[in-house]
């Protein structure tokens, strides 16, 4: 299974891109990172493209590699890609809010997805 995630970031406010995942969903109610887990799909860059496209109608110009975690046996890759211009995400049926949090306090964000608590989890270790 492939898990690929992106921090869509604002450099300026230095806050970072999460959304919140609709009713009918799988984890409902559960902020997250754009991105996800697709079983069978090998290239995690391809992932990542099509999920931001997917899932915010925003396929951005470039992405920088930046993390590769393992957590219960499971591969979690992080892409990174700061903004340069205005990003105001178009939302599919898949999520229902998003909003901008600064990255320092990502770990006190309520009802985070495993994709977050995975990341906060390394990057204060």
């Amino acid at each position: 299974m492939t898990s690929s995630w992106c921090l869509v970031i604002d450099r300026q406010q230095n806050k970072v891109l999460v959304l919140k995942r609709s009713k009918t969903s799988n984890n409902k109610g559960q902020w997250d990172f754009p991105g996800g887990s697709k079983k069978g799909f090998k290239n995690h860059r391809k992932l990542i493209y099509k999920e931001l496209l997917e899932e915010i109608g925003f396929k951005p110009p470039r992405l920088s590699y930046r993390l590769s975690i393992v957590s219960k046996g499971k591969r979690y890759h992080y892409y990174v890609y700061y903004k340069g211009h205005k990003v105001n995400p178009q939302l599919s049926g898949e999520h229902t809010k998003y909003k901008w949090v600064r990255l320092h306090k990502l770990n006190l964000l309520k009802n985070a997805h495993k994709s977050i608590k995975i990341f906060n989890k390394h990057i204060r270790e």
